[in-house]
C-alpha cells in the first residue's frame, strides 16, 4: 500500500543537517514515564537515526559510581581539589563521556563556587550550575566566542561538553589558570593521544603544556551478571599473558543461565545476556611541572614513562583490575581495549600467461 503522511506533515528538505526531538513513552502497565530523545542526521552512507533512552538517568552519577579504582578515585579529588587549569576528560564515541563530566562537575561545590558548563545539547541539568546551552542553529554565533564570553565572567569552574575546532582550545588555554578550572571533554581512545591531539589543536606544544593539568581517559565495559556469573580457575599461561598476578585463582566468564530445582532456566537477573549493566575503565593522569616539560617538547614516550614511575594504572590495568574483582572478563577487557585491526588492503592477481608466452 502507498505510505499515507500524516496530515499536516511536510518531509524534511534538508536531510544533511542534524535535527533532533523528544518524546515520552509509557510502560504497558502505564506506571511509569521515560523520556527519549531521538536525533538524525545524513552521512555518506546514508541517513542515521540516533536514540537515547532516559538521557538525563544517563548521566546522574557520581564520582565514586562511575568504575575508579580506590587510587584513582583519590586522584581524581584531589585533581578537582587542585582547581585550576585545564584537565581533559576523553573518551570514544558513545561511552560514558557526558557522565564522567557531569560526574567531575558535581564534585565542585556549586553553592560556593561559580560553575558553567558549555554545551550544544545538555542532557540534564545540574543543581546549582548554570548550563549555557550553544544553538548551533544561529548562524551568528561561535562556539570558541562564547566560550570566551563565559570565561570572562570569571568562573571558578568551566566543563566544556566537546571541543569542536582548534579556536575552542585555544580558547581554553587563554584563561587564568590560576583562578579557573576548565575540563574539555573530547572524543579519544588513549591518554598519550588525548594529549597530543590538544597540543595539534591548540598549535603550540608550551602554550598547551602550560595550561595543561591532568588528562583522564575511560572505556566502557559491560558488567558481568552477579546471578549467573561462573567461576574458573585460569591456567598459569593465561595469567602471565595477561599480566596477572599468577597467585590468582579465580575468574569469572559469563553465564546466562542458573539452577532452578534442579533444572536450567535463562537468568531471570539478565535475561541470559551474562551481562546488565556497565562499568568504566579509567586511566587517571594528573600533569605536573615535570609532566610539562615533555608535553612541551612533544616527548610522549618520556611522558608515558613518567606515568608509569608514578605507578598511575593504564587503561588496560584498570580494565584487568576489574576482572580480578569479579566485575567483567577478559573477553571484554580484549573487546574494549585492542585497536580495531586494519583492513589489508585486496591484492591485484597478477595477470596469467598463456602456454606460449
Amino acid at each position: 500500500k502507498e505510505r499515507q503522511e500524516p496530515r499536516g506533515s511536510q518531509p524534511p528538505k534538508d536531510r544533511r543537517r542534524k535535527q533532533r526531538g523528544e518524546f515520552s513513552y509509557s510502560t504497558p502497565e502505564g506506571s511509569t514515564t521515560i523520556e527519549a530523545g531521538v536525533s538524525t542526521y545524513g552521512s555518506s552512507s546514508g541517513m542515521v537515526l540516533s536514540l537515547l533512552v532516559d538521557p538525563a538517568g544517563q548521566v546522574q552519577f557520581k564520582l565514586a559510581d562511575l568504575g575508579l579504582l580506590k587510587p584513582q578515585l583519590d586522584t581524581m579529588r584531589e585533581m578537582v581539589a587542585e582547581n585550576k587549569g585545564i584537565v581533559l576528560l576523553t573518551a570514544p564515541p558513545d561511552t560514558g563521556g557526558t557522565a564522567t563530566l557531569y560526574a567531575v562537575l558535581r564534585e565542585h561545590d556549586a553553592y560556593t563556587s561559580n560553575v558553567q558548563t558549555l554545551e550544544k545539547e545538555p542532557q540534564a541539568m545540574l543543581e546549582g550550575i548554570r548550563t549555557n546551552d550553544f544553538d548551533a542553529e544561529n548562524a551568528e554565533a561561535e562556539y570558541h566566542t562564547t566560550l570566551r564570553s563565559i570565561l570572562r565572567r570569571d568562573p571558578d569552574v568551566v566543563g566544556v561538553a566537546e571541543v569542536p575546532d582548534e579556536a575552542t582550545a585555544k580558547e581554553a588555554t587563554l584563561s587564568d589558570h590560576e583562578r579557573t578550572r576548565v575540563y574539555l571533554s573530547f572524543r579519544s581512545d588513549d591518554p598519550l593521544r588525548s594529549v597530543q591531539l590538544f597540543s595539534k589543536m591548540v598549535g603550540s606544544e608550551k602554550q598547551a603544556a602550560d595550561s595543561l593539568h591532568g588528562v583522564v581517559s575511560q572505556r566502557l565495559m559491560r558488567r558481568l551478571c552477579p546471578t549467573c556469573r561462573v567461576a574458573f580457575q585460569p591456567t598459569p599461561d593465561m595469567l602471565k599473558k595477561l599480566g596477572l598476578p599468577p597467585e590468582t585463582k579465580q575468574l569469572h566468564r559469563k553465564g546466562g543461565t542458573v539452577m532452578e530445582k534442579d533444572k536450567e532456566i535463562t537468568c531471570p537477573t539478565c535475561n541470559g545476556a551474562g551481562y546488565i549493566g556497565q562499568i568504566g575503565a579509567f586511566a587517571v593522569h594528573p600533569i605536573g611541572a615535570d609532566e610539562r616539560v615533555h608535553v612541551a617538547s612533544s616527548d610522549m614516550k618520556a611522558l608515558k614513562a613518567a606515568f608509569r614511575e608514578k605507578r598511575q594504572m593504564s587503561l588496560q590495568q584498570a580494565a584487568l583490575n576489574h576482572v580480578l574483582n569479579g566485575d567483567t572478563t577478559v573477553d571484554e577487557v580484549v573487546r574494549v581495549t585492542q585497536a580495531p585491526q586494519k583492513k589489508k588492503p585486496a591484492s591485484t592477481p597478477k595477470p596469467q600467461q598463456s602456454a606460449g608466452a
